[in-house]
């Protein structure tokens, strides 16, 4: 009887951890669906923000605003001391993203095309797919690369079909690959990192130091462009700087101690999913529509798979 009654407890707890650990995984999903949107909401207020300010100048009240708000619950919580081993590994991931990744990304969208750049920037899951497998993080199932694949190649096709820009530039396209390279590595590098350090810690490092880096080259830039801002780009900057950075950032993290690298990375698909439903919502553009849906399916199947 006694046995017989260990087993039934010892079989509990099993049971419960496993419910645990799929309500979790349902959870981070959730969270990383819900950034995904945020972002893609981003995507529209950031076109409209730098209508008004130059490209650093938003970037350097973004990085102000979304600081603010963290500094105080992780000083109360974590304090900003870092033990001596970690503080090169956070420098390192606080300058591959934002720094890297940011400056990148702007100087090289405006050199190439909008075509170029959604084909170089839908490589994401694919590099992060390739560093976690290279770093023996995540092993390479044939599921995962056809998931991770799908999507890139649904990201491509979205951008493509009916992408309009300035002429292709191979520095412009080698700029943000390098930029994509590093973010892979990086996101890579935080499964590892968030071991030690907290992710709301590591944002709020990362925030500081983007706006450290980031207000100088907007005093080169000048600040004029904040002399025309209204109370419309106040709430814009408000947004990006709360929702599309403290919010979706922390929900990213929070999915990223969760889940794979690779299906973090390949979640990202999901914003130009969402930017698309959204132009036909809000904007009512139709223009090569059924391309994009396919394209759309893609990255949806790809993300079922993983």
């Amino acid at each position: 009887m006694s046995l017989a009654t260990g087993e039934t407890m010892n079989e509990k707890p099993k049971s419960t951890e496993t419910d645990t650990g799929r309500s979790a995984r349902s959870f981070a999903w959730a969270a990383l669906v819900f950034a995904m949107l945020v972002w893609a909401v981003g995507f529209f207020v950031n076109k409209e923000l730098l209508r008004t300010l130059t490209p650093f100048s938003a970037l350097s009240i973004r990085f102000f605003i979304a600081g603010s708000v963290l500094l105080v619950p992780v000083l109360k919580r974590y304090g900003l001391r870092l033990p001596k081993r970690d503080i090169l590994p956070v420098l390192i991931t606080c300058l591959l993203n934002p720094i890297a990744h940011y400056t990148l990304s702007m100087y090289g969208i405006r050199m190439t095309s909008a075509s170029h750049a959604a084909v170089v920037g839908g490589t994401f899951p694919v590099v992060v797919c390739l560093v976690a497998g290279l770093s023996r993080l995540e092993s390479w199932t044939p599921r995962r690369i056809a998931g991770v694949a799908a999507a890139a190649i649904g990201v491509a096709v979205i951008g493509l079909v009916g992408a309009e820009g300035s002429e292709a530039s191979v520095l412009g396209d080698g700029l943000i690959l390098i930029g994509v390279v590093g973010c892979a590595v990086q996101i890579v590098w935080l499964k590892r990192i968030f071991k030690r350090v907290p992710p709301l810690k590591l944002l709020l490092y990362q925030l500081l130091v983007g706006f450290a880096v980031f207000t100088p080259a907007a005093a080169i830039e000048g600040f004029a462009s904040f002399s025309r801002a209204t109370t419309i780009v106040f709430l814009e900057v408000v947004y990006v700087a709360i929702f599309g950075t403290v919010a979706a950032f922390g929900l990213q993290y929070y999915a990223l101690r969760r889940l794979t690298a690779s299906s973090v990375a390949t979640s990202s698909g999901l914003v130009p999913v969402f930017s698309l439903v959204l132009e036909v919502l809000l904007l009512g553009l139709v223009p090569s529509l059924p391309g994009r849906i396919v394209g759309a399916l893609f990255v949806i199947a790809g993300i079922v798979m993983i």
